[in-house]
């Protein structure tokens, strides 16, 4: 969809991670840097043994004692999930978690580390749910913890009639892991899909509801337009409604050796309808060009998949 830059050296001497946690794109003044929580465990790394997870078909309690583990599941059934620790999460399994999920033998999630909060370092369990129930508690699955629905709906895409192996993993600074055999008929899989659409359909309906328009870093009508024109120039999809400029000011790009002035870049999204009626948000910008004496018309600045996050659902009410 989108075209090659057309100032590479710009691009590269302005590269800033925009990282995708909301609608709101970085501070376009402050370049940020990124860099990712640990390295990835491999799948053969030696268990620790101060942590374990256990499954069960209901919500499990904080207190291991408590806890009835299964080590079976049929499709259809929910399954939920908890690691739990001898000492403080952060003592046993460390700062950050990277949860991988494998069917008999193959990863098929892989979720990169996320950072346990002061709370959950704290503590000594960690409650998850692979597969939620149906009804109302599909949205407090959601809302508690949307990583693993993204999980649930990879692994009923992949299963398939017959027995199956399926391990979770989290690949800490201590990893942790543990399997459960899941049975799998053709109306069990009917039934377990049914179960995680409705909790991706809630999971995109939470996350769609708390999306908001970024604020304005500067308002000029005519370099709005040139984000709209930009856009339908490299054929998005839909129709634009609004464009909005989260740069605070202009980003000069240079030569990497002499310094000369190759042109300058504007950061921004671009709120997009599309024949579905589903609005959603692209991170986009415009360059441009400096012959020496003055700076040429807008062009389309392709950001990068490094600096532009996905797409994300707007309530196009908010579109104004």
């Amino acid at each position: 969809m989108h075209k090659t830059c057309l100032l590479c050296v710009m691009a590269a001497l302005l590269v800033g991670i925009a990282l995708p946690v909301s609608a709101h794109g970085p501070d376009s003044g402050t370049l940020l840097a990124w860099s990712p929580f640990g390295s990835k465990k491999s799948a053969e790394d030696p268990v620790n043994e101060k942590a374990k997870i256990v499954f069960a078909s209901s919500a499990l309690p904080e207190d291991s004692g408590a806890a009835k583990g299964m080590t079976s599941f049929n499709a259809g059934e929910p399954i939920y999930g908890r690691l739990y620790a001898t000492e403080t999460l952060e003592k046993a399994v460390g700062t950050y978690l990277h949860r991988r999920v494998f069917l008999d033998g193959q990863e098929i999630y892989d979720h990169s580390g996320t950072n346990l909060s002061a709370e959950l370092r704290a503590s000594k369990s960690l409650a998850f749910t692979l597969v939620p129930e149906p009804g109302s508690k599909v949205e407090t699955a959601v809302k508690d913890d949307p990583i693993w629905v993204i999980c649930a709906v990879t692994l009923a895409e992949k299963l398939t009639p017959g027995k199956h192996t399926v391990k979770v993993r989290f690949a800490s600074n201590f990893p942790t892991e543990a399997t459960f055999q899941l049975s799998v008929t053709s109306e069990g899989l009917a039934t377990m899909r049914k179960m995680v659409a409705d909790a991706k359909s809630a999971f995109y309906a939470d996350r769609t509801a708390k999306v908001e328009l970024p604020t304005a870093g500067m308002k000029d009508r005519a370099l709005e337009a040139d984000f709209i024109e930009g856009v339908k120039e490299d054929k998005y999809e839909g129709t634009p409604l609004k464009a909005i400029i989260t740069s605070r000011d202009w980003e000069i790009g240079r030569h990497e050796r002499t310094g000369v002035i190759l042109g300058r870049g504007l950061r921004g999204v671009v709120a997009i309808k599309l024949p579905s009626g589903v609005c959603k948000i692209y991170h986009v910008g415009i360059q441009q060009s400096w012959d020496g004496a003055k700076y040429g018309k807008s062009r389309y600045w392709d950001l990068g998949a490094a600096n532009s996050p996905s797409p994300m659902d707007i309530d196009c009410a908010k579109v104004k």
